[in-house]
């Protein structure tokens, strides 16, 4: 093989591997499905104390952090947990 056939066989082979790239971009950016993904933050139980007029009574608070993320391209609706 002369010294243009290295040249194009390196070109092609370039030009695949950036076809490849050029579609998994596409992919990931416009033709990847709603995938919904659920995090939890830390839970959190606080107990706030109220006074008033004297009588002394107590609020429990229980968080839990939520964040629901669409690792996909499409749009989709989460209709339950």
């Amino acid at each position: 093989m002369g010294l243009s056939q290295d040249l194009a066989v390196a070109a092609l082979i370039i030009s695949i591997l950036s076809a490849g790239i050029a579609f998994g971009s596409l992919w990931r950016t416009h033709l990847a499905g709603f995938r919904p993904s659920v995090v939890t933050g830390d839970v959190r139980l606080r107990v706030y104390t109220i006074e008033s007029e004297g009588a002394k009574w107590y609020l429990s608070s229980f968080d839990l952090p939520l964040t629901v993320v669409n690792e996909g391209a499409l749009s989709g609706t989460v209709l339950d947990f």
